[in-house]
């Protein structure tokens, strides 16, 4: 079906906004400030020393630096868990 009835049948129709659905802008809830986020600072952190680390690992290993290498990979691992540990704790 083609012309101005063209989604008349479909489901978009049964979702109609009308003025009793809208919330005045004084009743509103506040926007979502990521960067205010309590565990955002944390995240940030954990996200720049595993960045740090993997970059580290990568030159130690291609370096030959076996213990080295080890180290900053245990700490990959760690920051990892941290990471999944705050997600799963602040949500995302």
């Amino acid at each position: 079906m083609t012309g101005p009835d063209a989604f008349t049948d479909t489901a978009f129709t049964d979702t109609l906004l009308t003025a009793a659905d809208t919330v005045p802008a004084d009743r509103a809830p506040a926007a979502a400030d990521p960067a205010g986020a309590p565990g955002r600072p944390l995240r940030v952190a954990l996200w720049t020393l595993l960045l740090v680390a993997v970059v580290g690992n990568l030159v130690t290993s291609t370096a030959g630096w076996i213990a080295v290498s080890i180290s900053l990979g245990v700490l990959v691992l760690v920051l990892v868990g941290a990471l999944v540990v705050e997600h799963r704790r602040m949500g995302p």
